[in-house]
């Protein structure tokens, strides 16, 4: 009972703890006027709560442990029983014996290392979560400069529509028809603009700041990532080999063969009830183990496929957008030239930025999903 009631008073400390630090952490942030990648990830690291919560149910899982390994060591040292003492002891006595003494501890062990592994595939995951939001708002920060250059130049067509007009060169319905395409460029530019303030929101959130706060962030090109030459088999046989899920598996199979040892050896019952269960838990962890065997080789397959696919989408993108680029240059030329309107080469320079932002859409998608592959594969 005590126990009981220092754990919870310890777990309540640690909630303390957190939302003191989240205050502090928020006013700190503050002073940061334009985030960089790098310094994002850092702000984020240093400002989870997740994080600090996990160094103390590691800090209380390690000193359950401990506890567990003198109680072990206790009752090996303990002084044989006598004889009258066997006399009124049966074989559950003996049974739990063993389970302290070698199941116990392994098994407190064993929770210890899932919960530093789930700490460190949660810096793994943050730093994933900050690359995708602090490149969605730069890619959407670009969306909106591009909507407003095109609402500019609409306008600027319109002006010289209706003047045309006014001169008898043009018809009313040109203006009607750019006034329209006007009309769905702002609406465009709202949508982007709401889009623009969920991606801060995202960003702030991981950053432990005020949701609602204006953030700055650097722009920077989408980084080059190679992604050749990969060694699917290996990466496979390494998955399965050192994913911790897969390592928890085979320990729970483990401890489930050596309780039933346990329980045989000390005990004269014809068929003990505890070697069903136990065989159920060893029967149900081995199909669990083949289960997520296959799930790791079809995830990582599917992973692969889905880069290789984005990758030459990417190859795609960027000879349309050579394409694009051209008829641009020689629009240009035809209008110097004067053999084509201002309106005509606008449509065209529309284009071509669709192009420019379709081409650097599909290289932040292939970047993005190399960053979760190599995420997966770094974990734990």
């Amino acid at each position: 009972m005590r126990n009981k009631l220092k754990m919870r008073l310890s777990m309540l400390l640690a909630i303390l703890m957190i939302f003191q630090y989240s205050f502090v952490s928020a006013e700190e942030t503050k002073e940061i006027k334009e985030y960089d990648l790098q310094t994002a990830i850092d702000t984020a690291i240093a400002s989870s709560n997740s994080l600090r919560l996990f160094d103390e149910k590691i800090k209380n899982a390690t000193d359950i442990y401990h506890r567990y390994n003198e109680l072990a060591v206790s009752s090996k040292n303990a002084a044989k029983l006598t004889r009258q003492e066997l006399m009124y002891t049966n074989d559950q006595y003996f049974i739990e014996k063993e389970r302290i003494e070698r199941l116990y501890p392994e098994q407190k062990k064993n929770d210890l290392n899932n919960l530093k592994y789930q700490k460190q595939n949660k810096i793994i995951d943050i730093k994933l979560n900050v690359t995708e939001s602090y490149f969605t708002l730069l890619s959407i920060k670009k969306q909106i400069a591009y909507q407003n250059a095109l609402i500019s130049r609409l306008e600027a067509d319109l002006k010289v529509k209706k003047n045309d007009v006014a001169l008898g060169r043009s018809v009313e319905s040109a203006v009607t028809e750019i006034e329209l395409d006007i009309k769905k460029a702002n609406n465009a530019l709202v949508q982007l603009s709401r889009e623009e303030e969920k991606a801060k929101m995202s960003l702030n959130s991981l950053l432990g700041r005020q949701i609602t706060e204006d953030i700055q962030i650097k722009d920077m090109d989408i980084p080059e990532i190679e992604y050749d030459n990969i060694d699917i088999k290996a990466i496979i046989e390494d998955r399965q080999k050192n994913n911790n899920k897969i390592k928890d598996i085979k320990f729970q199979i483990e401890q489930a063969i050596l309780e039933a040892e346990i329980v045989e050896k000390n005990t004269n019952r014809e068929d003990p009830v505890e070697l069903v269960s136990l065989e159920d838990v060893r029967l149900n962890q081995e199909y669990a183990l083949k289960d997520e065997l296959i799930n790791i080789e079809k995830y990582i397959y599917q992973q692969n496929n889905t880069i290789l696919n984005l990758k030459d989408e990417i190859e795609i993108k960027r000879l349309n957008k050579e394409i694009c680029d051209k008829n641009l240059e020689i629009a240009q030329e035809k209008l110097r030239l004067g053999l084509m309107s201002k309106s005509s080469l606008n449509a065209i320079i529309d284009a071509a930025e669709q192009a420019n932002i379709a081409y650097l859409k599909s290289k932040l998608d292939y970047y993005l999903e190399v960053q979760r592959f190599n995420a997966y594969i770094e974990k734990q």
